[in-house]
């Protein structure tokens, strides 16, 4: 249910019980399973994080596409002193996108930077 084993000590082969009371120890190291989306490999919110798991962990809300990834429109308008158009206007658009973390056993989502994805805003004159 959203960890993954890290290491154990239990044989391979399995281990036989004896009537001899003799005490057996293992330890077994689990940690949280920890999943990275991206803006072109979204997480769909409410479903299953491992689709062969229906029942386990869902992507949380903050997972999809429109959460990881954003436009910025720029429109440029060339008017002289007293507010006239002396030319068309530019208009540009930038995307910018981050990575998101989830944390299987908790749900928490933790956010990366915001990366230019596209390029740069540059005027068209």
């Amino acid at each position: 249910q959203g960890y993954k084993l890290v290491s154990d000590n239990y044989p391979a082969g399995g281990v036989k019980f004896n009537s001899d009371n003799k005490e057996q120890d293992f330890t077994v190291t689990l940690e949280h399973k920890v999943d990275t989306v991206t803006p072109d490999n979204p997480g769909t919110p409410g479903q299953p994080i491992n689709p062969d798991n229906p029942n386990g962990p869902k992507w949380p809300n903050g997972t999809d596409k429109d959460s990881l990834s954003k436009t910025v429109n720029q429109t440029i308008n060339y008017v002289d002193g007293n507010g006239k158009s002396v030319h068309d206007a530019s208009h540009d658009q930038v995307t910018f996108g981050r990575t998101a973390t989830v944390d299987e056993v908790t749900g928490q989502v933790t956010y990366g930077d915001w990366n230019n994805a596209s390029g740069t805003f540059s005027p068209k004159v």
